[in-house]
């Protein structure tokens, strides 16, 4: 990944993707489409939900719920609560507080 400054003070990160010998594509990562499978995720087990649901908020990261509803945290049966989120690259994150009991 290379970072390149684009116009209005943004930057990007180009990805160099080599197709073939003489056949290469360069994308932004944030003009990729951000629709990757909901169920391809990482999933991180946090010991204090509420604090990483407050830091979430405090950097503008909008999280959503298993039926995909914004600011929304899905309840399993097993009462773990889970919410998820997506990183720069649009790769779905979620957070749960799991804590390996059954």
């Amino acid at each position: 990944m290379i970072p390149i400054g684009r116009g209005l003070g943004t930057r990007c990160e180009v990805r160099s993707t080599s197709l073939a010998v003489s056949n290469r594509q360069n994308h932004c990562a944030k003009d990729l489409e951000r629709s990757r499978p909901f169920s391809t995720h990482v999933a991180l087990a946090t010991g204090d939900f509420k604090a990483a649901l407050a830091r979430l908020e405090q950097h503008g990261v909008t999280y959503v719920s298993v039926a995909r509803q914004p600011k929304d945290i899905t309840i399993r049966p097993d009462g773990v609560r889970q919410i998820y989120f997506q990183d720069p690259d649009g790769h779905w994150i979620e957070i749960n507080d799991a804590n390996g009991e059954p």
